[in-house]
């Protein structure tokens, strides 16, 4: 009997403790039949989860011969593990469809809009009179989301922005912060417990939806994640991208993991990540330029989680504090590295599907 025979024929109860995988969609048998793949690319483990799954599936009998676990953490490389860049390589499946036809792209009222950029639309981006000087699109109330948005209200940054929270912070989230238990460093510990105010009329008022872009605006039922209103294009000079993963509390642990919010982003507007260290040098290994002409990237190689939010911190005030002319300079230079990568998502020759292909095919 095969490692996937074997698996199919334990008990509900006996996989229970790995019930966070998809059974009917993420496990599979390896070409040969010799493995059972466990494919969990649309999350990054940490050592700590990998190590819990590595325990789980020995107890369930599977020699370490018998198994691989496909993740997300780039940054990393586990016994049995393989790495796989789901949600870049989800995102370029999707654009091909769309620029094939095979999905057909709803726009009503012209608030959705999906690249190539044409030459009309490139046009009424620079000429654009804007309102605002960024946007944030943030979706649960993570630890450094819920920080970040905070630090915008004591700075008085708020008024420059659009800025969105899909849901409304619960007290554990709040805990989280003021006791400090989401990372090692105590400079973090005292800064939250000294400045962060949960009283702030954003999170009291919180959900704040800022899109009218609908959650399924796709045939094919695929849904939002991988759009970018066009009027927060039209009105903004750049955007911060408060990415899935930002401390980590362990810091000595290399853990790398991008999200579509960071691929979407940087083919639209000009980016800065509030993310983990090295994503802009995992996005230029891929091919892409990021924005140096808006932005000093050198945040992205401090792996200390505190001072890394703070340096994206501190471009966003100085951004904020430049003259409307200024802004509108550096974003102009920046048109050229939108469409450059624009260019390189379109012509990626891989998909999810290719890709796990070429993953799987030696086992």
């Amino acid at each position: 009997m095969s490692p996937y025979e074997r698996f199919l024929n334990l008990s509900v109860e006996e996989k229970e403790c790995i019930s966070y995988i998809n059974f009917d969609e993420d496990v599979r048998p390896s070409p040969s039949n010799k493995k059972i793949i466990f494919d969990h690319s649309s999350e990054a483990f940490n050592r700590e989860q990998y190590n819990q799954f590595d325990e789980h599936i020995t107890n369930m009998g599977f020699s370490k011969d018998e198994w691989l676990f496909i993740h997300s953490n780039l940054a990393t490389d586990y016994p049995n593990g393989l790495r796989l860049d789901a949600q870049y390589y989800r995102l370029v499946a999707f654009v091909k469809k769309i620029n094939k036809g095979t999905i057909k792209y709803y726009s009503p009222h012209g608030l959705y809009i999906y690249y190539p950029f044409s030459d009309n639309l490139i046009e009424e981006l620079l000429i654009s009179k804007r309102t605002h000087k960024y946007f944030a699109y943030n979706g649960s109330p993570h630890t450094h989301r819920l920080l970040f948005i905070d630090d915008l209200v004591q700075k008085d940054l708020m008024k420059y922005g659009l800025i969105s929270l899909l849901e409304k912070p619960t007290e554990d989230d709040f805990e989280l912060i003021e006791s400090g238990q989401f990372g090692p460093d105590d400079a973090l510990r005292l800064k939250t417990v000294r400045k962060f105010n949960k009283n702030n009329e954003f999170f009291k008022t919180a959900p704040h939806v800022i899109s009218e872009i609908p959650n399924n605006i796709f045939s094919g039922g695929e849904d939002a994640w991988c759009a970018v209103d066009k009027s927060h294009m039209l009105n903004t000079f750049f955007c911060v991208v408060p990415e899935t993963n930002c401390f980590q509390f362990n810091q000595d642990e290399k853990y790398l993991f991008i999200t579509e919010k960071s691929y979407k982003s940087i083919v639209h507007h000009p980016s800065i990540i509030l993310g983990r260290a090295n994503t802009l040098k995992h996005l230029r290994k891929l091919g892409f330029k990021t924005f140096p002409d808006m932005f000093d990237e050198s945040y992205d190689s401090e792996t200390n989680d505190l001072k890394r939010y703070e340096m994206v911190l501190e471009q966003v005030e100085k951004l904020c504090n430049l003259e409307y002319d200024e802004l509108q300079n550096k974003y102009e230079k920046c048109m050229e590295v939108i469409l450059y990568n624009q260019k390189v998502m379109l012509e990626e020759t891989h998909t999810i599907n290719s890709k796990r292909k070429e993953i799987f095919e030696k086992y």
